[in-house]
């Protein structure tokens, strides 16, 4: 057969392995608790807990690069790409779902852009910060994220992509409205560099 009709040979996906501690086990059991997390490197949201044997559970899922993850109540928050997830837990106490005492769906996604969304926190009461260039904001209890593309504490907007509510003092420009960022060092009060200059649309 000609090289270029030759169908190219794919290596399978690599597998992928969890491997606890000898008393990790034991550990959830003692504990009476479930761990999530997120890997951006592979792409996967993580739900780990106990079977009814006292096996390792393992649940994942695949999002692209997922970071933050908060969870509160019934509710699961978790930044993607260009997302933030909402999922709920829709079991009534005591409800199973097979052998599952949890089972989260997801409820709604907001469309942030790609933010590079790290950690995500939930407030549960109003709170004020004061930055330089945003002065003073008063929030009320919601979701609060680190935007690191913008380098700012944000909120979920109803009209943007987000809402900041607060800057580190390094920070010396941001224009909103234009989408221009700069940030600064200043090295003991003598040097000033500019960098990370852009444009956005």
């Amino acid at each position: 057969m000609p090289a270029h009709l030759s169908t190219p040979q794919t290596s399978p996906q690599p597998k992928l392995e969890l491997t606890g501690s000898q008393q990790f086990t034991a550990w959830l059991a003692e504990q009476a608790l479930s761990l999530g997390f997120t890997t951006y490197q592979a792409g996967k949201l993580f739900l780990i807990g106990l079977q009814k044997d006292g096996r390792l559970s393992v649940f994942e899922r695949t999002f692209e690069r997922c970071m933050g993850l908060c969870a509160t109540g019934n509710s699961l928050y978790m930044s993607s790409l260009y997302q933030l997830w909402r999922f709920e837990n829709i079991l009534e106490p005591g409800q199973l779902s097979g052998e599952f005492d949890a089972l989260y769906v997801p409820q709604m996604s907001y469309v942030t852009g790609d933010l590079d969304i790290h950690d995500v926190a939930m407030t549960t009461a109003g709170y004020t910060l004061s930055s330089k260039l945003l002065g003073e904001r008063v929030s009320t209890p919601g979701i609060v994220f680190v935007n690191t593309l913008f380098g700012c504490l944000a909120t979920l907007s109803e009209t943007h992509s987000f809402r900041p509510v607060w800057h580190p003092p390094f920070l010396s420009k941001i224009d909103l409205r234009s989408g221009d960022v700069a940030h600064s060092l200043r090295i003991k009060g003598v040097v000033e560099e500019l960098y990370d200059v852009v444009r956005l649309p």
